[in-house]
């Protein structure tokens, strides 16, 4: 079906139903990328406290190999 072909009335009708579609289909395409992007931040922000508590891991990992280290110079000093 050629639009040209058409009534001016009919014409109207259609061009308005392809921009609706159109309308459809950007607010479709628009959502898809906005949940993407929301999903992409509450990842990052997930990621904060898992990086919050690598650091304090490894702070009480340096604490612990401390106190080995010190109280194992502290046997060898009992021993001479």
């Amino acid at each position: 079906m050629i639009l040209a072909a058409l009534t001016w009335p009919d014409a109207v009708v259609h061009v308005t139903w392809i921009s609706a579609l159109g309308l459809v289909v950007a607010v479709l395409i628009w959502s898809i990328f906005r949940t993407g992007q929301t999903a992409i931040r509450s990842d990052s922000r997930q990621l904060e406290p898992v990086d919050d508590l690598r650091r304090e891991v490894e702070e009480l990992r340096a604490r612990l190999e401390q106190s080995i280290s010190s109280a194992a110079s502290g046997e060898h000093r009992h021993e001479d």
